[in-house]
């Protein structure tokens, strides 16, 4: 599968591209401020950690405690602005019967979770003698309570939660929230309901009657001049040497993604992701910005690409993809929103929603137009292959392939330009795997085992990944030609390099293969192997 992880100074946006009514995705905007809070970019680290390394978004945290409590018999409900609480620069400790779910929930002690409980304060500032205070030497079951605790035990969290529910999508925090506050967002573009959103692809162009709009980078600046509203009082001054240094940090988990697990990576590039917004926000100078927007799209999307391709997370990665987007557009960079789109493609592809996948993959073709090199031109056709595969338009994904392979033929040429930074997770190894999978497609199977073939043998140290995905597609090959013992051969070797190397859409390629052995009534002592070792993989599952 295509991985990719933007990083690269935008260029201007052509003047010739007209506006069009097509909703855009935005940042998240700020959550409200108040004295003393922190911002969004600070908060509650610890708290928020351990909900990232689950993969939750804010609401999904808040369903979790509701689903736990409930187990621990002792029901409670919780409000998404309630986790923004908890996750703010200066949390209120919770309730004690909060707090006991809280440390079910997450099996670890309450002052681990980023509180202070209350013996912990009087320890550090010890009570006058006579003060009548006395200290709960406790982990926070019995502590004593605040003023604003006993308020907000006769302003129970239900009977908020209709309505701070109902703004929880527009008043979420940064990208941390931006799962859950920007899913509404991401998902515009999918949802054309109007004609202009369709896109038809004749000869060598795709014409385009609406969607020029996706470049609107003059009222994407303004929305993140806007959103600088409420940013909280004493942040750090964003100047030259702090973007090189988060520029940097980006380019160093571009690095990592190939070698470090994802359930590790995921939860350090979601917070890279949101200091970058909070950074944006808290930004006076329209340089300064530009220059910044870059790497915070960069890393929302490596956030999103973790999600979807390697975690199977869509849900999460729907927030990620909103603020790549958005992020893309601020710096004025047409390949990387043309990148951005095209991985968004993939999202409505894999579940069959052709107009949708189309509408996305058309943008991006609209948009990068005449802003990139030959290498990501071929990246772009190969995505649109798979794609097409995946629909069931074979031709289409044959003609793909051709201008995929021609663009790649083109390298070298005068007026190539250069590839983006962030462009690593292609070369013509993958591109063989890509028609690899638009041979199985249209039946060539002979074809596909030479693809696929040449793939496994020249990919670099870095496509782990990728040589799951190859191994089961040349499984799936051996399967069709009658090799069976082959099939199942190849296909451990799969489920082996997903256990060195867990690829939630490699798990995938196994599963629709090894449905596809017992299909064919593959005799117990072939596939026996298999169905173990595809056991075993779920003990090294995120």
């Amino acid at each position: 599968m295509p991985q990719a992880t933007p990083s690269r100074q935008g260029q201007a946006r052509s003047t010739s591209h007209a506006s069009h009514a097509v909703p855009t995705p935005q940042l998240p905007p700020p959550p409200t401020t108040r004295a003393g809070a922190g911002s969004a970019a600070t908060g509650n680290n610890a708290l928020r950690q351990l909900r990232l390394r689950r993969f939750w978004t804010q609401a999904d945290f808040a369903a979790a405690f509701e689903a736990r409590s409930r187990q621990i018999g002792r029901p409670l409900s919780l409000s998404v602005r309630q986790v923004r609480r908890w996750e703010s620069d200066n949390p209120p400790l919770p309730l004690p019967a909060y707090q006991a779910v809280l440390e079910a929930l997450f099996g670890v002690p309450i002052e681990r979770m980023g509180f202070q409980p209350q013996w912990a304060r009087e320890e550090a500032d010890p009570p006058d003698s006579g003060s009548g205070g006395s200290a709960h030497m406790g982990r926070g079951a019995g502590v004593t309570r605040s003023l604003r605790d006993d308020h907000e035990r006769h302003d129970p969290v239900k009977r908020r939660q209709f309505v701070t529910g109902a703004v929880a999508l527009g008043s979420g925090g940064l990208a941390a929230a931006a799962p859950a506050s920007a899913r509404a967002a991401a998902r515009a573009p999918y949802q054309g309901s109007a004609p202009q959103q369709s896109q038809k692809y004749q000869g060598s162009q795709y014409q385009s009657t609406a969607n020029q709009a996706v470049s609107r980078q003059p009222e994407a600046a303004a929305r993140l001049a806007e959103q600088r509203v409420g940013v909280t009082p004493g942040a750090a001054a964003v100047d030259s040497t702090l973007v090189a240094g988060y520029s940097a940090i980006t380019a160093q988990h571009r690095t990592l993604y190939w070698s470090v697990a994802a359930s590790a990576m995921f939860a350090p590039v979601a917070a890279h992701s949101e200091l970058g917004v909070g950074l944006l926000r808290a930004t006076d100078s329209a340089a300064l910005r530009t220059r910044l927007a870059t790497p915070v799209a960069e890393t929302a999307l490596l956030a999103a690409r973790l999600a979807f391709f390697d975690l199977q997370q869509p849900r999460l990665a729907d927030g990620y993809f909103a603020v790549a987007l958005d992020a893309a557009r601020e710096a004025a960079d047409r390949a990387l929103t043309g990148a951005v789109l095209a991985h968004m493609a993939f999202v409505p592809a894999f579940c069959g929603r052709a107009r949708r996948a189309r509408d996305l993959m058309a943008l991006a073709h609209d948009e990068a137009a005449g802003a990139i090199g030959p290498m990501q031109r071929s990246w772009m056709y190969a995505v649109d292959s798979e794609i097409e595969a995946r629909l069931g338009a074979a031709a289409s994904a044959g003609d793909l392939i051709a201008r995929s392979e021609a663009a790649l033929g083109g390298l070298g040429s005068a007026g190539g330009g250069l590839e983006p930074d962030w462009l690593d997770f292609y070369d013509a190894s993958r591109l063989a795997g890509f028609k690899g999978f638009c041979q199985i497609a249209t039946g060539r199977t002979g074809e596909a085992a030479t693809s696929l073939e040449r793939t496994l043998r020249t990919l670099p140290a870095t496509g782990a990944k990728q040589r799951s995905i190859t191994l089961a597609d040349l499984a799936h090959v051996r399967a069709q030609q009658g090799e069976l013992e082959e099939s199942a051969r190849l296909l451990g070797g799969a489920i082996a390099q997903l256990h060195r190397s867990w690829y939630a859409t490699g798990v995938d390629r196994v599963d629709g293969v090894r449905r596809r052995l017992v299909a064919m009534n593959v005799p117990p002592r072939v596939l026996a192997p298999v169905e173990e070792a595809r056991q075993a993989l779920e003990a090294v599952r995120p």
